[in-house]
């Protein structure tokens, strides 16, 4: 197989500190090409943006996740867009909406879900998107304001079947994306769901150092101290596992897949 991309990863997570140069080469040694790293505040911004500068292999993305929306200054906005403006190759993400968590402040959360969206039609780039029990929150979001000319991904999608169907007749420039948690047997819903995506809507992802896939899917499980953690060169067997699921070959799946990320991340 080639041109294997990683569509979501968070590679700049603590728990990659001590070995992120040999977890990346791990991942190109196993035939991931791309890996896409997703920043969630102001924190991560400046690290996500520069690694491209030390491994060609990352596309960036930076975006304040709905976790953080209370831990900013009133001028995030502006700042992300400069950052952005700096950055050509850089899409916005990770950025959503999630009904999980407790003692949420809804109104700033889709405020500044929305502010996010408009800024990724202003400058012309995808979004990556969280949306955890809150799928029609989100149409509802997006019947309103609609997606981003450059398109969107909804990163380990969580949603039915039924939500693909309405959401991918809808919008023609809507991805779904699925992380190696779909090829555990008892996620009945998701691996209904990713049997629902047309093909050319397709992606897949790692969210390493989470969502890690079952064991018999995993190539490496481990940071240097034994603790668990999900690395990117495990795409290299999700692939195959989610092949198997949609009954087609794995190479298929691959070319489809690598067209798929094109029209949403500038690939090199």
């Amino acid at each position: 197989m080639d041109n294997i991309i990683d569509c979501h990863t968070h590679i700049q997570d603590g728990s990659f500190s001590p070995d992120r140069q040999a977890v990346i080469q791990r991942a190109l040694d196993a035939g991931i090409t791309h890996l896409v790293v997703n920043g969630t505040s102001p924190e991560d911004w400046d690290e996500v943006l520069d690694y491209p500068n030390q491994f060609p292999s990352v596309i960036p993305c930076i975006g304040l996740h709905p976790w953080f929306i209370n831990e900013v200054d009133d001028n995030w906005l502006d700042l992300l867009e400069q950052k952005l403006k700096l950055s050509s190759n850089a899409q916005i993400g990770e950025i959503g909406l999630d009904q999980y968590i407790e003692d949420r402040d809804e109104d700033t959360m889709e405020g500044v879900f929305r502010e996010q969206l408009n800024l990724a039609e202003k400058l012309g780039r995808s979004v990556s998107v969280h949306c955890l029990k809150a799928h029609g929150w989100l149409q509802s979001v997006l019947a309103d304001q609609g997606i981003p000319s450059a398109g969107m991904m909804l990163h380990g999608f969580s949603g039915s079947a039924e939500i693909v169907k309405q959401l991918s007749s809808k919008y023609d420039n809507l991805y779904f994306s699925f992380a190696g948690n779909v090829l555990d047997t008892s996620r009945k819903k998701s691996r209904e769901a990713i049997k629902a995506v047309p093909d050319d809507r397709l992606l897949i992802e790692t969210d390493a150092p989470y969502m890690m896939p079952p064991d018999e899917y995993i190539i490496e499980g481990e940071d240097p101290e034994g603790n668990t953690r999900n690395e990117p060169s495990n795409l290299a067997q999700i692939l195959p596992g989610i092949a198997d699921i949609l009954g087609i070959h794995q190479d298929d799946l691959a070319q489809q897949l690598y067209k798929n990320t094109k029209r949403l991340f500038p690939l090199k």
